[in-house]
């Protein structure tokens, strides 16, 4: 951790010095993006995900010190992105030439195409979540071996609150790192090496695994979903200012 965090320290002194070489800017952007992408997805795990959840619902109890370090890894990661994406927009123009123009130009064009596909993936995606939740709220025991029916209901209110926020939409970076934690646990418990739990599992049944494996996806699909709304607002508040901005102008 602390040769992680001197080369990060090495590499953002670099990356406020203005360079000309491609090929340092490229390397610069590629660590960047290594850091950014390490810190998002592949060092927290699911706690993240569960304590937001039951966060929004002011359960406080799973809350310890290693959810707190993951936070401020993601918040870190959600940094190194910012400035990588800031590092390659100051330097668009510095040598690139008119081929990364025209990738940019049609970046915004090619996200639109695909944001209708994602929307409804995101709609679609947490479904089997919220259904076997709400049907575990009232007591049916659907995807499950154990009966749901004895709980208590102050369980089944939190079952139907966390099923409406799945279906409600929650947090696209939480949901992509709590589903990529989700998927990697199933793999490495599919081949036998999984620690044994602190806890007994106290439900078995498709319902207690299936879902999770939908949540990359929807994370994904949120998060192209919410960067394709953002681009058309953009645009079209862009739009709507360029009339005003020609009758502004003097002759």
């Amino acid at each position: 951790m602390a040769g992680w965090c001197a080369a990060g320290v090495i590499v953002a002194g670099a990356m406020r010095r203005p360079t000309s070489h491609r090929r340092r800017r490229q390397v610069l952007l590629a660590v960047a993006w290594c850091f950014a992408i390490t810190m998002l997805l592949v060092i927290p795990d699911i706690r993240l995900l569960q304590n937001l959840a039951y966060g929004l619902l002011f359960v406080f109890v799973k809350l310890d010190g290693a959810v707190l370090n993951q936070g401020a890894i993601e918040l870190g990661g959600i940094f190194w992105a910012m400035t990588a994406i800031s590092y390659r927009r100051n330097h668009a123009g510095a040598g690139t030439g008119r081929r990364e123009a025209k990738v940019a130009a049609n970046r915004s064009p090619a996200l639109m195409r695909w944001a209708k596909a994602a929307t409804y993936a995101a709609f679609l995606l947490p479904l089997p979540y919220g259904i076997t939740s709400l049907a575990w709220a009232l007591g049916v025991p659907l995807g499950i071996d154990q009966e749901r029916s004895g709980n208590p209901l102050t369980a089944r209110i939190g079952e139907a609150r966390l099923a409406t926020l799945a279906i409600g939409g929650v947090a696209a970076l939480a949901i992509t790192v709590g589903g990529l934690a989700f998927v990697r646990l199933a793999i490495i418990d599919a081949l036998g090496s999984a620690p044994e739990p602190a806890e007994p599992t106290a439900y078995t049944g498709w319902a207690t695994w299936a879902p999770g494996w939908l949540w990359p996806f929807w994370g994904i699909a949120l998060s192209v979903a919410t960067s394709a709304s953002y681009h058309r607002r953009h645009d079209q508040g862009r739009v709507a200012a360029g009339p005003r901005l020609r009758q502004g102008t003097p002759r």
